[in-house]
């Protein structure tokens, strides 16, 4: 989830386009991981890898909570 000033700086931007307005070479490794976004092709077209990789880090975050 983002907190209110992620959401705004978000807006109607679709996932790929505000990661790469967010980020730059030395910091996109950490915003990815601050907001679980998988390090993969960000397009809609690629939603199924998306999806999946970002199932499996949410998976392994719950894991270790709950261990």
């Amino acid at each position: 989830m983002l907190d209110a000033n992620e959401n705004m700086s978000k807006n109607d931007l679709n996932l790929k386009d505000w990661v790469e307005k967010e980020t730059n070479e030395n910091n996109r490794e950490q915003f990815l991981n601050l907001h679980i976004i998988p390090n993969v092709d960000l397009t809609l077209e690629n939603f199924s890898e998306y999806h999946e990789k970002r199932k499996e880090i949410l998976m392994n975050k719950l894991k270790t909570l709950l261990n």
